[in-house]
C-alpha cells in the first residue's frame, strides 16, 4: 500500500494528483506524491508518459513550483481538456464557451450547406 498526502483522482487510463500549494513544503509534499507514484507505476510496469503529464497551477498563492516525473521537468500548461471540458488556470470559462461557439458555428455551416446543396438538386431534377 502507498500512502501520499495529496489527493488522486482516477477515471480509466487517467490519473490527477492535486493539492493546496502555497509555500515551498507543500511544493515538495506534492513532488514526493509524484515520486512514489511514478516508483508504483514502474514496479507494476505501468509507467506513465511524461508526454501526456500536464502541470496546471491554480490560484493566485500558488508559488508555481517546478515538478518532475522520471527526472524529467512536468510540462506547464494554462488550461487542460478533461472529459469534454477546459479547465484553466484561471478558472474563467471563457476557453470553453469559445470552443463551444466554434462547434456550433461549425455544425451551422454544415446543415447550412447541406441544405443549399438540397436546395439546387431539388429545383434542377427532371
Amino acid at each position: 500500500m502507498i500512502s501520499i498526502s495529496g489527493k488522486v483522482l482516477k477515471f480509466a487510463d487517467d490519473t490527477k494528483l492535486y493539492a493546496t500549494v502555497d509555500n515551498q513544503a507543500h511544493g515538495q509534499s506534492l513532488q514526493r506524491d509524484i515520486d512514489i507514484l511514478g516508483d508504483w507505476a514502474l514496479q507494476w510496469q505501468m509507467k506513465f508518459n511524461i508526454d501526456k503529464c500536464k502541470v496546471v497551477h491554480y490560484g493566485r498563492n500558488n508559488i508555481r513550483f517546478q515538478y518532475s516525473l522520471y527526472g524529467q521537468s512536468i510540462a506547464e500548461v494554462v488550461s487542460k481538456r478533461d472529459l469534454s471540458v477546459v479547465f484553466s488556470s484561471d478558472l474563467k470559462v471563457g476557453v470553453q464557451c469559445r470552443e463551444a461557439y466554434n462547434r456550433a458555428s461549425q455544425s451551422l455551416g454544415l446543415i447550412h450547406n447541406h441544405k443549399a446543396q438540397e436546395s439546387v438538386s431539388t429545383r434542377y431534377s427532371v
